[in-house]
C-alpha cells in the first residue's frame, strides 16, 4: 500500500459510461441527466443514476456542482464510482447519507462537502467491502456532541483507500477490523466556538464482530485543536482489546497541536495492543499526553513532543492489556511537557515515563532520546522508569534532565534492580 493511491474503477469489460447528475436534472429509466426532479426520488436523483450504472455492468456517477438534499440513503452498487464536481451533500435524518455493503470496486472522487442533519447518525457507512476507496476533496461537517459518532464509518473492510478528508467540530473516521487501508491527507480543526465530540478524531480498531486488523498506512494528518478546553477527541488512536489481533501497523507524519495544554484525554497518537508498529514523525505541540504506546515489536523514531499537560512520550501504563516486548526508541525528544503536574503523582511527571506497573515490559532500549524539562514547574523528572514488571532497558545516548526536586532519570523503588543499563 506504499505509494501512490490506488483508484479502482469498474470491472475488466465493462462499458465505462459517464450518468450525469445535475440539481435541475429530471431523467428517469435512463434518460438522463438525473436529479432531484427525477420521478419519485429521495436521493436527489444520485440513487436512481447507480442503479442505471450498475445495470448496465458499471460506469461512473458524475454529481455535478450544486446541493443536493437527501431524505434517503444512497446505497452504492460494485463496479460504480461517484465523481463529485464540487458538490454539497446534505444528509439525511436518521440513516447514513451513503451505504455500501459487500461490494467490490467502488470509488468516490473529486470534491464534495457532507453535511450532517443529525450528529448522532454515521454518515458515510462501509462493510464487507474490497477494493473501496474515498479519495479527493472531501469535506465533512455536524458530527459534533456526545455521542462521538465519526462521519464516516469502516468495518471489515479490505484494500481501502481513504485520502483528501477534512472536518470542523468533528469526529472524522472509526475503522473497525480492516485490512490493507491506508489512510492519509486527513485534516481537522476545532473552531472558536464549536462544540468538539467526545471520541477520536480518527480512530482504528476492532470489536467483536470483527476482531482483526492487518495492514495499517496512517500518515499526512493534521489536527488544531485549537486551545480548547473540550477537545478530548484530539487524538489518533489505534488500539486491539485483549483477545483480538493487530498486526503491520506503520503510522507516519501526525502532526497535532493545541494552543495551550489541557487537562483533558487529548493525546496526539495513543497505540494500544498492536504486535508489529512503526511510528514515525509524529509532532504533538500542547497536548495532553504527546504518544502513547504499548506495543510489541514496534519502533518509535524522530518524534517530538512539547509543551504536552502530561509527559511527552509513554511506554506501557494503564492502557497495556498484556506482556510487551522488544520495543526501539530512537530520537525522540520530550522538551517542557509536564504543564500539568500532579503533586500526589510524583512518580509519573516525567517528559518520558516507562511504566511496568500494569504488565511486564521486556527488550526496551531508548537512543539518542532527549527528555528537558526546560521551564516546567519544579518536580519534574527527565525519564521515569517505573514497575516491578520491568525488564532489561538500554539507555544509549540520550540526555534526560530534570528540574529542581526532580531527577534527570527517576528508577522507582518497584523496578528490579540491574535491569537498567546506561550506556
Amino acid at each position: 500500500m506504499s505509494g501512490e493511491i490506488q483508484t479502482p474503477g469498474p470491472s475488466a469489460g465493462s462499458r465505462r459510461v459517464i450518468y450525469s447528475v445535475v440539481p435541475g436534472g429530471n431523467g428517469n429509466a435512463g434518460q438522463g441527466p438525473y436529479g432531484p426532479s427525477t420521478p419519485g426520488t429521495t436521493t436527489a436523483g444520485i440513487q436512481e443514476a447507480i442503479r442505471a450504472a450498475a445495470r448496465d455492468g458499471g460506469g461512473v456517477v458524475r454529481i455535478a456542482q450544486g446541493t443536493y438534499g437527501l431524505n434517503g440513503a444512497i446505497v452504492l452498487a460494485s463496479g460504480v464510482n461517484l465523481s463529485f464536481e464540487g458538490a454539497t451533500i446534505r444528509c439525511p435524518t436518521g440513516r447514513p447519507a451513503i451505504n455500501g455493503t459487500n461490494l467490490a470496486n467502488v470509488m468516490m472522487t473529486g470534491q464534495a462537502a457532507f453535511v450532517a442533519s443529525a450528529p448522532q447518525q454515521v454518515g458515510i457507512a462501509l462493510s464487507g467491502c474490497s477494493t473501496i476507496g474515498i479519495v479527493g476533496e472531501f469535506s465533512f461537517s455536524g458530527w459534533t456532541g456526545p455521542t462521538g459518532v465519526p462521519a464516516v464509518s469502516s468495518q471489515g473492510n479490505s484494500s481501502v483507500a481513504f485520502a483528501g478528508w477534512s472536518t470542523t467540530d468533528s469526529s472524522l473516521l472509526v475503522s473497525t477490523g480492516d485490512s490493507q487501508i491506508e489512510v492519509t491527507r486527513f485534516q481537522g480543526t476545532v473552531s472558536p466556538t464549536g462544540p468538539a465530540p467526545s471520541k477520536a478524531f480518527i480512530h482504528i480498531g476492532t470489536n467483536a464482530a470483527h476482531p482483526n486488523l492487518k495492514g495499517v498506512r496512517l500518515h499526512d494528518v493534521f489536527f488544531d485543536g485549537g486551545g480548547l478546553l473540550d477537545v478530548s477527541f484530539m487524538r489518533v488512536r489505534l488500539d486491539v482489546a485483549a483477545g483480538r489481533s493487530g498486526t503491520d501497523v506503520v503510522i507516519d507524519r501526525i502532526h497535532c497541536r493545541n494552543g495551550s495544554p489541557q487537562s483533558v484525554w487529548a493525546d496526539c497518537v495513543d497505540s494500544y495492543g498492536i504486535d508489529g508498529c512503526t511510528i514515525t514523525n509524529v509532532v504533538a505541540e500542547g497536548c495532553y499526553t504527546g504518544v502513547s504506546v504499548a506495543n510489541s515489536h514496534c519502533t518509535v523514531s524522530d518524534c517530538t513532543a512539547t509543551n504536552c499537560y502530561s509527559q511527552g512520550l509513554q511506554l506501557g501504563g494503564p492502557g497495556q492489556l498484556g506482556p510487551i516486548s522488544d520495543i526501539l526508541v530512537t530520537n525522540f525528544v520530550a522538551r517542557g511537557c509536564c504543564r500539568g503536574i500532579d503533586p500526589g503523582q510524583k512518580i509519573v511527571n516525567a517528559q518520558i515515563f516507562i511504566s511496568a506497573a500494569h504488565g511486564t515490559i521486556q527488550n526496551l532500549r531508548l537512543e539518542g532520546c532527549v527528555g528537558d524539562t526546560e521551564q516546567v514547574p519544579t518536580g519534574v523528572h527527565g525519564l521515569t522508569i517505573n514497575g516491578p514488571g520491568m525488564g532489561t532497558v538500554v539507555l544509549k545516548g540520550s540526555r534526560f534532565v530534570g528540574n529542581p526536586v526532580g531527577k534527570n532519570i527517576l528508577i522507582a523503588g518497584t523496578v528490579p534492580s540491574g535491569v537498567v543499563s546506561i550506556q
